[in-house]
């Protein structure tokens, strides 16, 4: 025979079971949110870069030979401090 305070017992593990899996499922959401934030940023950098080096490639002759690696890191390995260097000299761009 069952007592019913074992058996209120067991409900509320359940619950803090329940709890326990929300609360991680909230966890992954916040930070799926936070890298498309970034990921959208990165992009828009990206953006911002390729014009610049459109605009300065045809009208400086040196800029390519100067920004190469930044240009590179930028748009090829997603390195937002490389398009920030680039976008930091060009700010009215």
């Amino acid at each position: 025979m069952r007592r019913k305070a074992q058996g209120a017992i067991e409900y509320l593990f359940m619950i803090a079971a329940a709890l326990v899996i929300i609360l991680i499922v909230v966890r992954q959401l916040r930070n799926k949110g936070k890298s498309a934030g970034s990921s959208a940023d990165l992009s828009a950098k990206q953006s911002k870069v390729e014009m610049i080096a459109q605009k300065y490639n045809s009208t400086d002759p040196n800029w390519w030979s100067n920004h190469v690696d930044d240009y590179n890191k930028c748009i090829k390995e997603g390195n937002i401090t490389a398009c920030n260097n680039i976008i930091s000299e060009y700010p009215n761009d």
